[in-house]
């Protein structure tokens, strides 16, 4: 059995300590000790394997949290761009319209006659 084993499976381990107890009680008191040291050390790997568990949860919740807040920058500044290329763009639209209050939309003629 591997570690990821009793990691993804901890339920595997309680289990295996019931199926100890009940059904494979050694009938020698060696036997006896040497079995129950193995329920011992299986039960310390479970609760090793869950507070690596509640570590690595921790520590992605912080994780979680940076990135969050990252997202949030992210997406403040993106608003801010197109709030800006709203302005732009209405600003490039009032110019259209002056230039076109003026005739300036049109192109000069080629050959500038003298009255």
């Amino acid at each position: 059995m591997t570690e990821e084993d009793l990691y993804y499976n901890p339920t595997f381990i309680i289990v295996l300590i019931d199926i100890c107890r009940s059904e494979l009680l050694p009938t020698s008191t060696d036997e006896s000790k040497w079995l129950k040291s193995d329920i011992n050390q299986l039960k310390d790997e479970l609760i090793r394997l869950r507070t690596d568990a509640s570590n690595k949860s921790l520590s992605m919740e912080s994780t979680v949290a940076i990135l969050q807040n990252r997202i949030e920058q992210i997406d403040n500044r993106f608003d801010r761009m197109i709030t800006e290329m709203i302005s732009f763009h209405d600003a490039l639209n009032w110019m259209m319209r002056a230039m076109a209050r003026t005739n300036m939309d049109r192109d000069p003629p080629l050959i500038v006659q003298k009255p």
